[in-house]
């Protein structure tokens, strides 16, 4: 009978040891399993194409441009030459052409449109911040943006649409939501 209890108890203790608790986590999906021997956690990645810092960044005159781009879309700064001096700053976002692409551009005057048959939507950045997309009904239908402006954050400062249609222009849209736009003077 005493055997049967050691045993009973010795069971009991293993259990106790080994056998993990599940804790979930309020960061959207992540479970750590807790033991007194050992932790295991089960982390849920959002979305994995991006990394967990910026993976682009450039300084240009007074401020910081940092931005999270996807393994999937590639860049390349554009160098400035003489025959185009409207901008301090640019560069060329693509997915698989590079004739198709998207160009952030730092204008060495503010960015300016003509409203005729334009339509414009605000996007909340992941900052909090605003940007204005805009849409010409003549040459763009659906999905196709013309460009996006950051107006409340720089007037200098814009994406020009070169050719991206439907999804991977829509897709952009998650890109340009990280952007940070950051004046020198705030990060003193």
């Amino acid at each position: 009978m005493r055997k049967k209890v050691i045993l009973v108890v010795i069971i009991i203790v293993i259990l106790i040891l080994l056998v993990p608790i599940p804790f979930h986590l309020k960061d959207g999906g992540t479970v750590e399993y807790k033991a007194l021997m050992y932790e295991v956690a089960k982390v849920n990645r959002l979305n994995t194409q991006y990394t967990e810092e910026y993976n682009y960044s450039k300084e240009i005159k007074d401020i910081i441009i940092k931005l999270k781009i996807p393994n999937t879309w590639k860049y390349e700064e554009i160098l400035q030459d003489d025959d185009n001096d409207i901008y301090e700053f640019a560069l060329k976002l693509y997915k698989n052409e590079s004739d198709k692409n998207i160009i952030l551009y730092y204008y060495k005057d503010p960015f300016v449109v003509c409203g005729t048959n334009r339509r414009n939507e605000n996007i909340k950045l992941n900052n909090g911040e605003n940007a204005n997309i805009g849409y010409y009904n003549d040459l763009y239908e659906g999905k196709e943006w013309s460009d996006i402006s950051f107006y409340e954050i720089n007037t200098n400062i814009a994406f020009i649409n070169n050719g991206i249609k439907s999804e991977d222009a829509e897709e952009f849209l998650d890109i340009v939501k990280t952007i940070s736009i950051i004046a020198l003077e705030d990060e003193l």
